[in-house]
């Protein structure tokens, strides 16, 4: 408020494949196949993609059951870098700013402009270069398609109860002739204020200056409609609605059709291209207000924001009020699973209310977080976590704060995807608020400070021995009591992780190793080019079909050139990526593309040097990776047996550690920066098998699959 992939078309693509004879016990036999592949199969392909995406990180297939990080005023093309570490640490969804054509450019401005971006022009993307700060529609698609491969859903705020002004109640010269001079399409009460006494004021009065469209008309509604319809072509999965209590729900009268017309059309719409879609509207306080309806009113639609339940758990810690932290209620009345928590917003942040409960910017990031804790614990609810711009000065499209990368922040998100769907039991004692979880799990946060020794009832927590995923701290629940130390963050996530792989019986990454060793440094291989002719062709189709039907198989290079989308075997999902990219539709998995193979020493068959080898000194460079909240570690061995941890020094791009004599392979370990002890269960992902040989600096390149990151290596 002011204050997954787009598929084309239905078409259907039929090619008959003729596979080659099989010859068995003397007989020959022809097989023929036919493949047909429509949309369905292609977003069912997709979406078995994005699912396995989403199950490496923990995050939940529908947006309401996770998290969601408002990336605001990040640029399209910043929030596209950081997607990797928005999946790491737990993010279901990303929320952009609004993308709207707006009345003025704002390239170049500074964030104390952020307004600008609720008073838009139009109801299109931008496509215009240079103009917005954010980027382009052309960015938004860029942005859809690489969340895709990390399972994250993406999230468009959009502003529908008005448009820009001019000065005062005047229309922006900016906004469409169509919209701008004819009458039919503003209330006529859009020209004064609003009394938030009269509800008929506060759906058809000017909020802020801001004329007023008329959504009950048709003309209006289409506009929305067909701007959502092209938010959903770039791979957009969900939407917030700006300032959702300004427009009447039908509940008020027959005439008031915007809800029920508008989000059936984007959902059904989205279901076309294999979406789910996700609303919500931005409802601030009550809905009964001036004679309003109940808030089930718009719960038929969409999820609301319970505003008030964030705002009022922020205000009590900061004033160390645990009774009022400890607030497990909903003040509309809104069931939770339509409910979205928050605790702060742009708009607590950036309107500088002078009511204490509406402002946040001077709410240390110590007690938004442990307001964060109690608000993402909560069971059904959705909760958005605000990324702050560190003040006004800094240009829009920039990422200052990265608190929302904490690791009391992610130990939350991951606590909260866990426990989806699990009971909840909120409580205080002493200075500690809780949310207990299940039977085994539960965030303490200490509203008295920091670090503290507690002991608090428990309510539906089992006894049992647990750890504290932020410090590693033990708990333990004996006789209806949990007992433990909350770290210095002033929260303690605790439950015993599964999640994370144990110790494997080989001293490599727990993840599949491909089937057959390249034997040659530096070969390479064309992804879709099957039988490797270095072409990607109908020839391909043909020899995947046969993969497909069991009439011959693929090793080495020619697997792992079929195996396009990347699941480890080739499927029909394979042959319909690569009739897709034949025919000119979107290359998602790169086909075309030449791979360097890695050839890293097994650690099944380690290598035994004949003589000593000297120690080697690896130098790493994780500034493309690195967020800070890491430890870096080296895991070395000889054979199963002979094995050792290494811890690396340093700081920023440059970390040290000695591998011993004798020892040559390794891989560089990214541990929970909260933990101190080295193992596998305290790491987060690692790079590939690496050997001295090959060299000894190391620098981080990005993000793998299956919990790894990529990196070059070089003498």
């Amino acid at each position: 408020m002011f204050l997954k992939k787009s598929f084309i078309g239905k078409q259907t693509l039929s090619v008959m494949l003729v596979c080659a004879m099989v010859s068995a016990m003397g007989v020959t036999s022809a097989i023929t196949t036919t493949a047909t592949v429509n949309d369905k199969q292609t977003a069912d392909a997709s979406t078995v993609q994005t699912e396995s995406s989403a199950n490496t990180y923990g995050l939940k297939d529908n947006i309401q059951d996770g998290v969601i990080l408002h990336a605001w005023e990040w640029s399209l093309s910043n929030i596209k870098d950081r997607l990797p570490q928005i999946a790491q640490a737990g993010y279901t969804a990303v929320q952009t700013t609004v993308l709207q054509h707006c009345k003025e450019s704002t390239a170049g401005k500074a964030n104390d402009g952020w307004w600008v971006y609720y008073q838009p022009a139009s109801f299109a993307l931008e496509t215009q270069s240079g103009y917005s700060a954010l980027g382009t529609k052309a960015d938004l698609e860029a942005l859809c398609t690489e969340a895709d491969k990390y399972g994250i859903k993406v999230i468009v705020d959009v502003v529908a109860n008005h448009l820009g002004n001019q000065k005062g109640y005047d229309l922006s010269p900016s906004i469409p002739d169509d919209i701008r001079n004819d009458s039919n399409c503003w209330h006529s009460d859009g020209f004064k204020e609003i009394n938030y006494g009269n509800r008929y004021s506060i759906t058809h009065g000017s909020m802020n200056g801001l004329p007023d469209l008329n959504t009950e008309n048709s003309k209006i509604q289409t506009y929305v409609k067909n701007y959502l319809r092209e938010c959903i072509d770039t791979g957009v999965d969900g939407f917030r609605f700006d300032a959702a209590k300004h427009i009447s729900v039908p509940d008020e009268g027959g005439e008031y059709t915007f809800w029920s017309n508008v989000i059936p059309d984007a959902t059904s719409y989205a279901k076309t291209k294999g979406v789910n879609l996700y609303c919500y509207g931005e409802v601030l306080n009550q809905t009964t207000e001036g004679g309003g309806p109940a808030i089930t009113g718009y719960t038929k639609y969409m999820s609301v924001t319970e505003n008030t339940v964030g705002n009022s758990i922020r205000t009590s810690m900061k004033k160390k009020n645990v009774q009022g932290v400890a607030d497990g209620s909903y003040h509309k009345g809104t069931s939770p699973d339509k409910a979205v928590l928050w605790a702060e917003s742009h708009d607590t942040y950036a309107n500088q209310s002078e009511n204490e409960y509406e402002r946040s910017v001077d709410v240390s990031d110590f007690d938004i977080n442990k307001t964060w804790g109690m608000v993402a614990a909560r069971n059904k609810a959705t909760a958005l976590y605000f990324a702050r711009t560190n003040g006004f000065a800094t240009k829009i499209g920039t990422v200052n704060s990265t608190q929302c990368f904490s690791n009391e922040v992610i130990a939350v998100n991951k606590f909260h995807n866990k426990y989806a769907g699990q009971n909840e039991y909120v409580a205080y004692s002493g200075s500690v608020a809780y949310v207990e979880r299940g039977t085994d799990g539960v965030v303490l946060v200490n509203v008295g400070g920091s670090s503290q020794q507690v002991s608090v009832p428990a309510h539906i927590m089992k006894d049992g021995t647990y750890k504290d995923q932020i410090t590693g701290n033990t708990f333990t629940v004996s006789n209806k009591q949990i007992s433990g130390q909350i770290g210095e963050t002033g929260i303690a996530v605790v439950y015993n992780a599964t999640e994370n792989p144990t110790q494997p019986t080989q001293p490599t990454q727990p993840t599949t190793k491909p089937t057959e060793k390249p034997t040659t440094v530096g070969e390479s291989y064309m992804i879709g080019d099957a039988n490797g002719d270095n072409t990607v062709d109908m020839k391909d189709c043909v020899l995947m079909q046969k993969v497909v039907v069991g009439s011959t198989t693929l090793t080495g290079k020619s697997l792992k050139s079929a195996d396009v989308t990347g699941d480890n075997k080739v499927s029909v999902g394979d042959i319909v990526a690569v009739m897709r990219y034949l025919v000119g539709y979107t290359n998602t998995y790169k086909i075309g593309t030449l791979v360097g193979v890695e050839n890293p020493t097994s650690p099944t068959t380690p290598t035994t040097p004949t003589t000593p080898v000297p120690g080697n000194m690896v130098s790493l460079d994780p500034s493309a990776i690195a967020t800070g909240t890491e430890r870096w570690v080296l895991y070395v061995w000889k054979s199963d047996t002979d094995n050792k941890w290494i811890n690396m020094s340093g700081s920023g791009s440059s970390f040290k550690a000695d591998i011993p004599d004798g020892y040559t392979n390794f891989i560089v370990v990214r541990m929970n920066g909260g933990t101190t002890e080295n193992n596998w269960n305290n790491k987060w992902n690692q790079s590939p098998d690496l050997s001295t040989s090959n060299g000894t600096v190391v620098k981080a390149t990005g993000w793998g699959a299956n919990g790894t990151f990529t990196v070059t290596q070089s003498k």
